[in-house]
């Protein structure tokens, strides 16, 4: 035998059992290759997806932070404004009453026939829808707020105008919005308009007392009638005008 041509031989062998496994495991790593590039591109998209996502919140909180901000400096100069405001209506606010509600004057100051236990009157009485605002007559601080007996849920309101303690009431509430001790501009809203206490009907019983505050059921005592002394606010009409 040839030595050369067996060697030859051989070498084939070797390359024909060697060659196909060569190649497939080359296509195999190809494919590999492949499959990592394929994931390294959806890594690196979803790692961009993921980061402008991250922006996009960023961007919103920020939005978010400037929104807040404006929003608290907008509040704190409508805080400084409505502080201005009231300095400027008790600066120009009238040294007289004003009518504490709208409504229609059911009854009158002055003698009564005595059916409700009095046979003065020393208030008037506006009827209204119960929950109508009912105003402070004037500035004041609030010296008594109660719930019950014939006044029902009342409030006494004291002034002072032109160097004169004056004592306003407000009875037969359905709400009471203000508490003892607290100072009210002309005009601040109390409560509303109710049907409690001795009362037929929903209305507000107002009295004006020139000092503190002295009931009698048979006389004016220290009350004056508030259609002497109380204007509709922002004019000089009485309320028996309007209503």
């Amino acid at each position: 035998m040839n030595p050369k041509t067996a060697d030859k031989s051989l070498f084939e062998q070797v390359l024909s059992t060697v060659l196909p496994s060569a190649k497939a495991e080359a296509a195999e790593s190809e494919e590999t290759k492949r499959d990592l590039q394929a994931k390294q591109a959806e890594t690196t998209q979803s790692l961009k997806a993921l980061e402008s996502k991250q922006a996009d919140v960023k961007a919103e909180r920020q939005q978010a932070r400037s929104a807040h901000v404006a929003a608290y400096k907008q509040l704190k100069g409508q805080a400084a404004q409505l502080k201005d405001l009231k300095q400027q209506t008790a600066a120009l606010a009238p040294d007289k009453f004003m009518m504490p509600a709208t409504g229609r004057l059911s009854q009158g100051y002055g003698p009564a026939s005595g059916q409700f236990g009095y046979t003065f009157h020393n208030g008037i009485d506006i009827a209204a829808n119960v929950g109508t605002p009912i105003y402070a007559a004037a500035a004041g601080t609030v010296t008594d707020v109660k719930s019950g007996g014939p006044y029902g849920k009342h409030v006494f309101i004291e002034h002072e105008i032109n160097g004169q303690k004056w004592t306003t009431v407000y009875a037969h509430m359905h709400k009471i919005e203000v508490k003892t001790g607290q100072t009210l501009l002309q005009g601040e809203g109390i409560g509303q308009i109710g049907n409690t206490g001795n009362s037929s009907g929903p209305h507000l019983h107002f009295e004006v007392h020139q000092g503190e505050y002295g009931f009698s059921s048979s006389s004016a005592g220290n009350t004056v009638n508030p259609m002497d002394v109380a204007e509709v606010l922002g004019g000089a009409s009485p309320i028996k005008a309007t209503y």
